[in-house]
């Protein structure tokens, strides 16, 4: 699901046309499974706050952003908020989906492919 919805939001703009990134919530909902509970525009330097019981965050970059790989920021924003953060840049020619998490005590990452195949975690370290 998260690759779906990833997908699905790189093409919408924001109506106002600012650089602000789109932020999807998802929670956890028993019976019903993996369910959207909170969309919200997040703006440079803004944190993303994330609703009660949310499990996972979608983050989609608005097109400023050129950083290709999980950045310093997005390593802080995880170890901060302790759910999984997925990265899609719409700058993004590659169908890529980044996951980033805090996981043992230590940031982790991994891709997620264009067919939703989740890679191996491995430990963060700054890319470039």
């Amino acid at each position: 699901m998260v690759r779906a919805v990833a997908d699905a939001t790189v093409g919408e703009k924001l109506g106002d046309g600012s650089a602000a990134d789109k932020v999807i919530y998802l929670a956890a909902v028993e019976g019903r499974g993996l369910l959207v509970v909170g969309i919200a525009v997040r703006y440079p330097d803004q944190p993303i706050n994330p609703p009660a019981g949310c499990i996972a965050a979608i983050r989609v970059r608005n097109p400023k952003y050129k950083a290709i790989t999980p950045g310093s920021d997005d390593s802080a924003e995880a170890a901060r908020v302790g759910i999984p953060i997925s990265l899609r840049g719409e700058w993004s020619s590659s169908p890529n989906l980044w996951e980033i998490a805090k996981w043992d005590g230590s940031i982790k990452v991994r891709t997620i492919d264009a067919e939703a195949k989740p890679g191996e975690w491995s430990a963060w370290t700054v890319r470039r």
